[in-house]
């Protein structure tokens, strides 16, 4: 897995985005896990050729070839038990 992490150059960008991150991951890797915990952030996710599953505690992406590109909105989360 790669992780690359991108501030924006753009004065007026930069007062509301703090940074952005593009995760990849290659035929070769394991599958990819990603965590993230309760903040104060908006997350955006664009993603293309793969299908999302939400359920109660967690979000599964899975690879699906052929799947048109689509994009969430996440403003605010918790932890359930």
């Amino acid at each position: 897995m790669e992780i690359k992490f991108f501030k924006p150059k753009n004065e007026v960008l930069q007062k509301y985005i703090e940074g952005y991150y593009f995760l990849t991951n290659s035929k070769s890797d394991l599958p990819l896990e990603y965590y993230t915990f309760p903040n104060n952030y908006s997350i955006i996710s664009i993603i293309e050729n793969s299908e999302v599953i939400y359920s109660e505690s967690k979000v599964i992406v899975k690879e699906k070839k052929g799947t048109p590109l689509s994009s969430d909105l996440i403003c605010h989360y918790k932890k359930t038990n």
